[in-house]
């Protein structure tokens, strides 16, 4: 039996996080949930306890540049976060995380794994690379 999701479901799920998602995380552990507490973590920076924050930037919502929906690579479409270069380090530790959230509305929309990079030091920066979010047809 043929499945099929319109294009525009999965465009209005990646709208979802470009109209939303302003704020772009780097840190050393994923979220313990989604919910107040696991904010508090991605929004803590420095020497509290409970912070797994690294490094944040803000990112251009909506109609900014730092978000790009396209088809997908293989099928379906995808949402491409552009390159946040050269993001001030607030926190020293190894990043092993990227997370995307709001922290007007206190969500956290998605969070992934990167590659693992030791941040040594607050006097250095850190790059995140372009990377995509993709949602494929239904199969």
């Amino acid at each position: 039996m043929a499945k099929f999701c319109a294009t525009t479901i999965l465009d209005a799920a990646l709208h979802v996080i470009t109209a939303n998602v302003i704020k772009i995380i780097v840190a050393k552990n994923a979220p313990t949930d989604s919910s107040s507490t696991g904010v508090s973590e991605c929004l803590s920076t420095g020497a509290d306890a409970t912070s797994i924050q690294l490094a944040a930037h803000v990112l251009a919502t909506a109609t900014g540049t730092d978000f790009q929906i396209a088809a997908g690579d293989v099928s379906g479409r995808k949402l491409t976060i552009s390159e946040q270069a050269t993001i001030d380090v607030s926190a020293t530790g190894v990043a092993s995380h990227i997370i995307l959230m709001s922290s007007v509305t206190n969500l956290i929309y998605y969070y992934t794994t990167c590659t693992t990079q030791v941040l040594g030091s607050t006097a250095n920066k850190v790059t995140i690379p372009a990377w995509d979010i993709e949602f494929r047809d239904a199969t």
